[in-house]
């Protein structure tokens, strides 16, 4: 999937879609590399927390919840 761009105040945020990972089993996900304190997950539309979400790497974290094929998986970040 292509990564989008948003600008707001010269600060190049990113957006990308990670349902091709969700599969029912992965709770760990890869991402581009991103800025620390910058990640925000949304499962299905809905910002998830900190206490769904660990961050891993700067490009992976972990969700508490299991998304399915069926879900959808979205996620904006600062490229690191």
């Amino acid at each position: 999937m292509p990564i989008s761009s948003i600008s707001n105040n010269s600060i190049p945020f990113r957006s990308k879609l990670l349902s091709d990972q969700c599969d029912g089993l992965t709770t760990n996900f890869n991402t581009p590399p991103f800025q620390r304190g910058t990640l925000v997950v949304f499962w299905n539309g809905i910002a998830q927390s900190n206490n769904e979400i660990t961050i891993l790497s700067a490009s992976s974290f972990q969700t508490s919840f299991v998304p399915t094929s069926e879900d959808t998986l979205f996620i904006t970040f600062i490229k690191l």
